[in-house]
């Protein structure tokens, strides 16, 4: 059953000040929960549902869907101009066609910017199913919609608010 709105926005409020923006007065605080208000739900399930289509066939690991859904991800992440998290790039390969894509939010605090808050999701699925990665039925798009296509959508979300907000993150 999907979160309610208000819901979400405690959530990603509490990502935010674990991540150390630590608004200093009433006034900060106000300016920030409103920002953050401005994820909706429709946002969040306009990239689950784009994710979970069909066409993504599953998102297996390496899988072409899988690569389609890293190309969705990677746009959104370079659309909210956060900073590539392996070196120039934003790619992580591993095991032949694999990727896991990284970010950065760089910390404006001396003290702080070396201490790192981890907001992750995965993004593959099982694909069409098999023996090993799902109770069947195999053979069928498992679209993935309920866990990890909705994960990486709020992630997406918290991301893109972080990245634009007025209030420096000082990890």
């Amino acid at each position: 059953q999907a979160m309610p709105p208000s819901q979400l926005t405690h959530l990603a409020l509490l990502v935010v000040l674990a991540i150390g923006f630590a608004p200093a007065s009433a006034t900060e605080r106000a300016l920030l929960e409103s920002a953050l208000g401005t994820i909706t739900a429709s946002e969040l399930r306009d990239h689950a549902g784009i994710l979970a289509d069909d066409t993504f066939e599953g998102r297996a690991a390496g899988s072409r869907g899988g690569q389609a859904a890293a190309k969705y991800i990677l746009h959104h992440l370079q659309a909210s101009r956060l900073t590539p998290g392996n070196q120039n790039s934003y790619v992580q390969q591993f095991h032949g066609n694999n990727k896991n894509l990284l970010a950065v939010i760089p910390g404006t605090d001396d003290d702080l910017k070396h201490q790192f808050v981890l907001v992750s999701a995965h993004y593959d699925h099982v694909g069409y199913g098999n023996r090993r990665n799902s109770n069947g039925p195999f053979g069928f798009i498992h679209n993935g919609a309920d866990d990890n296509a909705s994960g990486v959508s709020m992630m997406l979300e918290v991301a893109r608010r972080i990245a634009g907000a007025k209030t420096a993150s000082r990890r």
